[in-house]
């Protein structure tokens, strides 16, 4: 089991070895173990993956959608400066395209690259400044639209690089996926259907 303590960081390979023994994420220098995850959290996960998945299916070109899988950040040469696992992560196709023709042997990695959108749904035992923070910390990575589901309060909070402090969105309100899953739509009504 993995105890949380500051870093400044590892090799790619400890990284993958770590990760094998205990899933985490590396926030801020800090190594943080993933814990198993509750039914309420699996069911939200999964409505938002099969509505994502759906669409891309429909929809080949636009890109590809993943549920926790790891990706990296990098500061120089194979060296990690932070990991994250969202609940839920979609690439935009052009982007994959070039990550595979410049990543060697990307299959036996973690993606070394920021989604371009991701889902964080809010676990009882998170802190909610933590959650919060680490929403900043994936718009400061480069990922344009984050969507963090509170499943208490049946809401989420949508921030862009354009909107940091985000805004809340409930019921019928439209999430979109804008310029970045140009075409998708979903009311966030609908991700908590058969979730109570």
């Amino acid at each position: 089991m993995l105890e949380q303590h500051k870093i400044q960081g590892m090799s790619l390979e400890d990284f993958m070895a770590k990760y094998e023994e205990q899933p985490f994420e590396l926030i801020d220098g800090e190594m943080i173990p993933m814990g198993p995850l509750k039914h309420l959290h699996a069911q939200i996960t999964k409505a938002f993956y099969d509505k994502l998945f759906l669409w891309t299916h429909f929809n080949p070109d636009v890109g590809k959608v993943y549920t926790e899988v790891p990706f990296v950040m990098e500061d120089r040469s194979n060296w990690v400066k932070g990991s994250r696992i969202p609940d839920v992560m979609f690439y935009r196709q052009d982007r994959l395209d070039d990550y595979y023709k410049s990543v060697e042997n990307y299959d036996d990695k973690p993606f070394i690259l920021a989604p371009d959108l991701v889902v964080e749904v809010i676990s009882p035992t998170d802190l909610y400044t933590e959650v919060e923070r680490k929403a900043e910390v994936y718009l400061e990575d480069g990922v344009k639209i984050v969507w963090v589901v509170d499943s208490q309060r049946k809401t989420v909070k949508e921030l862009t690089a354009q909107n940091p402090d985000g805004i809340t969105k409930r019921n019928d309100d439209v999430l979109s996926g804008g310029d970045v899953a140009e075409g998708f739509e979903l009311k966030v009504s609908e991700i908590f259907v058969g979730s109570y």
